[in-house]
């Protein structure tokens, strides 16, 4: 008998400097809509994500953002009915693996795409298939889908300690 295995891969990797600017760029060329929701950090809102969702807008996308404190099934739950009721075409994951490991759970759970923007290179999730949440006491992996795109801007990577 023989078996299959299917490996989804993203569509796009993008990797350099200031690619973060690319980032409407990428979701218009994937045709993944007008509607984003973001996930990410406190640090990283402050650092990254609010120039990011200025220029979103400028570039006339909807953009609606949550953030998250711990990398908990709680927490990822939280988000997922701001997700849902805004009707967000796409999650953009933007931080370390709390917020790209949440976005990716709202993401799946919802049947939507996610892009992941990583400010770390101490995350091994950036293109994992898998979501690791604490709850119950314990780490929880869950399957997931791999990002439909990934953007990695190396100055923000550099920059992280």
């Amino acid at each position: 008998m023989s078996s299959k295995h299917y490996i989804e891969l993203p569509k796009k990797v993008i990797i350099g400097d200031d690619v973060i600017n690319e980032l409407g760029k990428v979701i218009k060329e994937l045709r993944l809509g007008n509607r984003i929701f973001i996930v990410t950090g406190p640090t990283v809102k402050t650092l990254v994500t609010d120039d990011v969702y200025s220029k979103l807008c400028n570039e006339g996308f909807n953009v609606e953002l949550a953030v998250v404190r711990k990398p908990t099934i709680e927490e990822a739950e939280g988000v997922l009915p701001l997700v849902s009721d805004y009707k967000a075409n796409v999650v953009v994951g933007i931080g370390g693996g709390k917020s790209i490991d949440i976005a990716k759970y709202v993401a799946t759970k919802l049947g939507i795409p996610y892009v992941s923007v990583p400010t770390a290179a101490s995350h091994d999730g950036v293109a994992s298939p898998f979501v690791s949440l604490r709850g119950s006491g314990r780490v929880t992996s869950v399957k997931a889908k791999p990002p439909l795109a990934i953007v990695a801007d190396i100055k923000i990577i550099s920059k992280s300690t």
